[in-house]
């Protein structure tokens, strides 16, 4: 369903009413409470929209880094920077979106880096502005997610209002955006660096660097929503959603979204993530 963010859970819980196989855009909620019921209330077939998840560049990053291609993967790095509008934009507006920037965008690293790292992290620090704002969501952020000691994330987002005069009869705003979205896997013997594969094109570019050098990875694009509902049909038949394409994954993620802006926003530090028991989606120690 791609609706505004506080309507998931309005439309969620009406198709699991009707027993509908359903796909939940990104994020799950504008709210982590929204998001514990629109997953306490799921069907057997329901997943969350990731639909970079589905592109090729971001499957064969994972692919060669699970496969030892740069060693172990100490450090990420990563940006998505895009724009909203002006007026009308309903992201603007913590009532409807939650968070801004972050939820829209900022969620591609933080998702890529789960994947990369093979759990949740466990600690982050950041700083964004404005921040838990009654008025106005998040317009840039700044983050580190910590996922041990040792390794971690560093990423930013910023969702800039398009402040351009738009040519006369152009509502749609349908011009280049100067959009930056990219990142980078470094591991002890090597890097992946990954651009364009976080927008919605299903295109992008994957070079790796190892002790043979830099060396471009060539891939036939595919269109990621194709992908995403034709899983979701398969699963429809019987086979089972993966667990990275969950609720609760997508409840999870929800919930380090916004302890990242709670951080942001108290600018105290060092915040701890309470991680969540994807069995039972209890929060734990």
């Amino acid at each position: 369903m791609a609706t505004p963010n506080y309507l998931h859970e309005h439309f969620a819980l009406r198709a699991f009413e009707r027993h509908l196989a359903t796909l939940i855009e990104k994020p799950l909620a504008h709210t982590v409470a929204s998001g514990e019921r629109i997953r306490s209330a799921a069907g057997p077939v329901s997943m969350i929209g990731y639909m970079a998840k589905h592109n090729v560049y971001n499957r064969e990053a994972l692919r060669l880094i699970e496969a030892g291609a740069i060693g172990a993967p100490a450090a990420m790095t990563g940006a998505r920077l895009g724009y909203r509008r002006l007026d009308g934009d309903w992201r603007r507006a913590p009532a409807t979106s939650g968070l801004g920037g972050l939820a829209d965008l900022g969620i591609y690293p933080v998702l890529t880096a789960v994947d990369v790292f093979g759990g949740d992290p466990v600690r982050c620090q950041a700083t964004g502005w404005p921040m838990r704002d009654r008025g106005e969501t998040d317009v840039y952020a700044q983050a580190t997610l910590w996922f041990d000691d040792h390794r971690y994330l560093h990423f930013e987002t910023s969702a800039s209002i398009d402040l351009r005069k738009a040519p006369p009869g152009d509502i749609d705003l349908q011009r280049p955006s100067g959009e930056v979205c990219t990142y980078t896997v470094i591991g002890d013997r090597g890097l992946i660096q990954v651009d364009g594969s976080w927008q919605m094109n299903g295109l992008g570019s994957l070079t790796v660097c190892d002790a043979a050098g830099w060396r471009p990875v060539e891939l036939v694009p595919a269109d990621p929503y194709l992908s995403q509902y034709r899983l979701l049909a398969a699963c429809s038949s019987g086979e089972q959603v993966p667990r990275a394409l969950s609720l609760d994954r997508g409840l999870a993620d929800l919930a380090i979204l916004h302890a990242i802006a709670d951080n942001a926003a108290a600018a105290s530090g060092i915040t701890r993530i309470e991680s969540f028991d994807q069995d039972r989606m209890v929060p734990t120690c």
